[in-house]
């Protein structure tokens, strides 16, 4: 059957709709009971809304405006999962970063937020997990005597067992059990 997946803003004081955008139009795919095909959280950089949808086998990400129109769109790759989607996109340093792990294209795909291109592409093994990216953050003091600062780490975690750098290209470590922390380009 054809659904649409769309996103909705809504008026933080009252709840009301401002507005809603029909995403993509089609053929969702199977999913476990338990699961949504809503289940990514979107990701704001507080000019754009970037969503990502499993849509017709394919794992696609969007740009959106704040008044709700597609900036861009862009295909992450095909996609075929048991249980459906349920990794979220994170940001960093004007790069939407995406894991698709699904059992026919995974990967872990950097794409630029002005334009959704591809920065860099790094293939995972085919599997039916679903791992979630995160930037770490690391404690910055300045030498001045501030106070200490949040800062995100030049790297994104995927799983325990790799961690991989997102400045210039993907480069990852990894151990049999657990992560090392490492040093990004």
């Amino acid at each position: 059957t054809n659904s649409t997946q769309f996103l909705l803003a809504l008026d933080r004081r009252t709840g009301q709709e401002r507005w809603r955008t029909d995403v993509h139009h089609g053929v969702l795919p199977k999913i476990n009971e338990k699961n949504s095909h809503a289940s990514a959280t979107p990701a704001s950089d507080g000019q754009r809304v970037f969503t990502l949808f499993a849509h017709d086998d394919q794992l696609l990400i969007s740009a959106i405006d704040l008044t709700g129109k597609i900036l861009w769109q862009s295909t992450v790759g095909k996609y075929k999962h048991a249980n459906g989607l349920g990794a979220s996109p994170v940001l960093y340093d004007q790069r939407v970063i995406v894991v698709s792990d699904n059992s026919v294209d995974p990967a872990i795909v950097a794409l630029r937020a002005n334009d959704g291109s591809v920065e860099w592409r790094t293939p995972r093994k085919a599997s039916e997990t679903r791992a979630q990216p995160r930037v770490p953050f690391s404690r910055w003091t300045s030498s001045t005597n501030r106070a200490p600062t949040w800062m995100p780490s030049p790297m994104i975690s995927v799983l325990t067992s790799s961690i991989m750098s997102c400045l210039t290209s993907c480069r990852a470590w990894s151990s049999g059990r657990s992560a090392r922390t490492a040093p990004g380009r």
